[in-house]
């Protein structure tokens, strides 16, 4: 008897341990990189600042992320003052698991009246609005620059 309890508590501690130890399903896990900087449009036209970005967006669950879109989001102070906004709305597609893609994109503002100092004051100028499906669900995530 106490060898058949022995056996039995082996096997139970067995198939805990094996519980913990087995990989769960994680799901989809977005993160990205962002960066982004400020300079002259032209050099004939100073008052014209261009906001310059690069963004990566990785998956690095377990399951493919399903229609990514991302939507660029300017600081509220630099949307009145716009000439130009390219890659507004970026449809990704679906990202599978353990791959990254990315985009650049560039917008245009009036900087009459302002200098750098006014500028840094409203960072970060830039934000990125992932959403995507997963489980039949929209999710999103707010990405901005490392640090800010």
């Amino acid at each position: 008897m106490k060898n058949l309890l022995k056996i039995v508590a082996v096997i139970a501690m067995a198939a805990f341990i094996a519980g913990c130890i087995s990989e769960e399903p994680e799901g989809v896990k977005i993160s990205g990189d962002l960066a982004y900087a400020v300079g002259s449009a032209d050099g004939n036209q100073p008052d014209i600042q261009t906001i310059f970005w690069k963004v990566n967006i990785s998956n690095t669950g377990n399951v493919t992320a399903q229609n990514v879109t991302a939507d660029v989001m300017l600081h509220p102070k630099v949307l009145p003052r716009l000439r130009s906004f390219e890659e507004e709305t970026v449809l990704l597609g679906n990202l599978p698991p353990r791959n990254t893609t990315g985009f650049n994109g560039t917008a245009k503002f009036n900087a009459t009246g302002l200098d750098k100092e006014d500028i840094a004051e409203w960072e970060p100028l830039v934000k990125i609005k992932v959403t995507w499906i997963e489980d039949g669900k929209m999710v999103e995530k707010t990405l901005s620059e490392a640090g800010k």
